[in-house]
């Protein structure tokens, strides 16, 4: 399946707690996109909302 052979831990100058690259061979095949991209919209559909900020007025 695509989880197991699309990983890569990738080092950054900073960790970024959560991000994970996919190889270009975990997305091969549209079904194997499709799996990331349903990943990530279950992910972020998860999530709570984030809390509205007002905008300072223009000057």
């Amino acid at each position: 399946m695509a989880f197991d052979r699309g990983l890569e831990e990738r080092p950054t100058v900073k960790p970024v707690k959560g991000l994970v690259y996919i190889l270009p061979e975990g997305f091969e095949s549209d079904s194997d996109l499709a799996y990331w991209v349903n990943t990530c919209v279950n992910f972020v559909e998860s999530l709570p909302p984030k809390p509205f900020k007002k905008r300072p007025a223009l000057k």
